[in-house]
């Protein structure tokens, strides 16, 4: 196991190039980095980070006692697990620095700073979720974490305690006296000291790719495997329910094989998805080999195959439960031709197979087959009501006949369709055909002109 050790302050005991080489000079396997540091040069800290990100094998982070200002960024960004040691604490805060010119130079420092605290926030971000706003107020406000609040919060993966004391690094004790001196520059001497922090871990949490996540540490905890945990977890809160259905599957009466000849055969039924074939020891020097998704069974005979010898081989199909298949298959002599393709036979009692579905995907099939459904009445509703509409505006039928001719199509489309081509259009009389006038002198008028028809006649 490759160990690299980050005690002290960055930029003094801990210097960015040594780390680098140090890290050309390992082998590419799995590195732990063991971390007791006050933090120190923001860019050094950056450098160590990102030689740490480039390094080939999987990087684990050990905060041995403390993790603080540029030490919390190298390990949040740079490990691919954080581990914090029982008592141990990590440190964030805004970036700071020593200044001094007039209001402009000031003003220059002032947006370095932000622009630097701004990049950490979002190295914290990365690892923990949330934005990088969330972390600057955090980072604005000092916020110390103990070993179960960083874990709280994501900054690390775990809590795990030494298995051993391990002897204190000489570099640890030479630089406990320039420690001392960077501590003073914070506001809080350390976690005791400080308030607590507000843990208000953002939803849609993401680690980086290749660390450990929470079920990880859960498996390795009770000592099972991830994969196996997580299928349980997921039967657990999973709300199912049980779709029981007859499938139709079997394999046809009759199959032949010449000696030493091999042949293919499908089951004859649809085989819905969900299944898996297997299938049971064949006899003396025959061999049988069944596609596990299909169901699609190959045979071969020996070569001391006798026509007419009969072999039964077993095909099981496993849903929920196993339904063993008999499959018959004869020998015939070889040069006699290809056999003939056997008759489709009765299907045998498969027995039932049991399938589940998960409630909500069933809920939502039920759902898009009503809206279907619906959808489908909507639109013959909206073609019938059409069809009425056309023989309306073609003078064929009246206006209070439409909805009896739109229900007419809807019943039988065929017959409403035919029965109207054979009404011409133009039956149904709408348009203004006259007007009676009432006023005294157009019925005089009418009267003298009837008056004079009659007289011209009678003088004939």
């Amino acid at each position: 196991m490759n160990e690299l050790l980050i005690y002290g302050e960055i930029g003094w005991d801990v210097n960015a190039a040594d780390i680098a080489t140090r890290l050309g000079e390992l082998d590419g396997g799995d590195l732990t980095i063991r971390v007791n540091s006050p933090g120190g040069d923001v860019h050094g800290g950056l450098a160590i980070m990102n030689s740490l990100r480039g390094y080939a094998g999987n990087v684990t982070a050990v905060v041995e006692g403390l993790a603080a200002s540029a030490a919390s960024f190298i390990i949040v960004g740079g490990a691919d697990r954080v581990v914090v040691r029982p008592g141990a604490e990590i440190m964030v805060h805004d970036a700071w620095t020593y200044a001094d010119g007039n209001a402009a130079e000031m003003e220059k420092s002032a947006a370095d700073l932000n622009r630097l605290s701004g990049t950490l926030a979002g190295i914290y971000a990365a690892k923990a979720g949330g934005t990088a706003d969330e972390w600057r107020d955090i980072m604005r406000a000092e916020t110390w974490f103990t070993a179960d609040e960083a874990v709280a919060a994501g900054l690390a993966d775990a809590v795990e305690d030494a298995r051993a004391a391990e002897p204190e690094d000489p570099a640890a004790v030479a630089a406990r006296s320039r420690r001392a001196g960077v501590m003073a520059r914070f506001r809080y001497a350390g976690r005791r000291a400080a308030p607590a922090p507000t843990i208000n871990r953002p939803s849609g949490h993401e680690r980086k790719e290749g660390g450990m996540s929470a079920l990880a540490d859960l498996a390795r905890e009770f000592g099972q495997d991830e994969k196996k945990m997580r299928a349980a977890l997921a039967r657990f809160f999973a709300e199912e329910v049980t779709v029981t259905s007859t499938v139709d599957i079997s394999y046809p009466e009759e199959s032949t094989v010449v000696p030493t000849g091999s042949v293919t055969i499908s089951p004859t039924g649809e085989v819905p998805p969900g299944l898996t074939f297997t299938v049971g020891e064949a006899p003396e020097g025959w061999t049988a080999e069944v596609e596990e998704t299909t169901g699609v069974l190959t045979v071969t005979a020996p070569a001391g195959a006798e026509p007419d010898d009969e072999v039964e081989l077993t095909v099981t199909a496993t849903g929920t439960e196993a339904v063993d298949l008999t499959v018959p298959v004869t020998v015939t002599a070889a040069g006699g031709g290809e056999p003939e393709d056997p008759a489709p036979a009765a299907p045998a009692d498969p027995g039932t197979l049991t399938t589940l579905v998960d409630s909500a995907r069933l809920a939502e099939l039920e759902e898009a087959a009503a809206y279907g459904r619906a959808a489908m009445e909507r639109d013959h509703e909206a073609k019938a009501q059409a069809f009425a509409d056309a023989a309306f505006r073609d003078n064929k039928i009246g206006a209070s006949a439409r909805k009896r001719w739109a229900a007419a199509w809807l019943a039988d489309r065929e017959d409403a369709e035919t029965r109207m081509a054979q009404i011409p259009a133009g039956t149904v009389h709408r348009a203004e055909a006259g007007h009676a006038r009432t006023d005294k002198a157009a019925v005089d008028q009418a009267t003298a002109e009837r008056e004079e028809r009659v007289r011209r006649s009678l003088n004939r």
